[in-house]
């Protein structure tokens, strides 16, 4: 059970397993791997967890990001590392995109019958960006569900929305006058600038997690960091979201830095929707 103060339980895959997998499943033929993802598809071996997201300013949980796993029978519960860039190189990513905007719209939309009215937050890939028919695709899966569209969250990797910076600007802007926030994650390092990220009008950024992994040790600055990120989204009016935090003196430096909410394994690692459930339960 997914809790807030209880200790992380330990990774169930390390990084060398992750590299075998992923070395085994790619000597496969594509039309192998293909079919056995149609088939997890079909049977419904693909799950959703969810990993809860803190407002700092009150202490509840206010998100959840959805986050694909995959029951494979051979090994085991793969994480999306393990296998979305093989599917994304065999031209797989967009029944797999759809699966998880349905699930999650479903799941969320099953949390706010029951009391528990938290944004769920859904990862496009940079094919949803140039797909015309996304934003229908958006409306059409919320509205199925019963998902109120202020809900929903749709999250955008930097690097997709820097390679696509025009095509995200018209999803964001779309998006945003149906209700939707959008969410851009990976921002503080590297070639992020969060000044052109302003020109897209977001609704919420997410401070990349090995920025925030400093923030318990000044000789990096990334408090510095994090607050000029914060500035920048102040201005706009963009929600900052500290990610990756892992230690109370993390949390503690992302929410003197402005953060406005916190999301890391110390707050609760990824689980099914029941742990989460029950998470609510006891803290609402």
């Amino acid at each position: 059970m997914t809790t807030l103060t209880g200790a992380p339980t330990a990774a169930t895959d390390g990084a060398a397993d992750a590299a075998h997998l992923a070395l085994g499943l790619l000597a496969r033929r594509p039309d192998s791997l293909e079919t056995e993802l149609q088939k997890a598809l079909g049977g419904g071996q693909l799950r959703m967890h969810y990993q809860p997201q803190l407002d700092m300013g009150t202490g509840r949980v206010a998100a959840m990001e959805a986050l694909i796993r995959w029951a494979h029978p051979d090994h085991g519960l793969l994480t999306p590392a393990q296998f979305l860039p093989l599917a994304q190189s065999n031209g797989l990513m967009g029944m797999i995109d759809s699966w998880a905007l349905r699930t999650a719209c479903r799941d969320g939309a099953w949390l706010a019958a029951r009391g528990y009215a938290v944004e769920v937050a859904v990862n496009v890939t940079a094919s949803q960006l140039t797909d015309a028919r996304f934003i229908t695709e958006v409306e059409t899966a919320a509205r199925t569900a019963n998902l109120p569209l202020e809900l929903l969250t749709v999250e955008m990797g930097l690097r997709d929305v820097l390679g696509h910076i025009y095509a995200a600007r018209d999803v964001a802007l779309a998006l945003r006058r149906r209700g939707v926030r959008v969410s851009v994650s990976d921002i503080g390092t590297g070639p992020s600038s969060p000044e052109r990220l302003a020109q897209l009008q977001v609704g919420e950024v997410k401070v990349d997690r090995g920025l925030t992994a400093g923030l318990d040790d000044a000789a990096f600055g990334s408090a510095a960091a994090v607050r000029q990120v914060v500035e920048i989204a102040r201005a706009t009016g963009t929600r900052v979201v500290a990610e990756g935090i892992e230690t109370p003196a993390q949390y503690e430096a992302a929410r003197a830095a402005g953060c406005d909410r916190a999301q890391g394994y110390l707050l609760g690692r990824p689980a099914p929707l029941d742990d989460l459930a029950g998470l609510l339960a006891r803290l609402h």
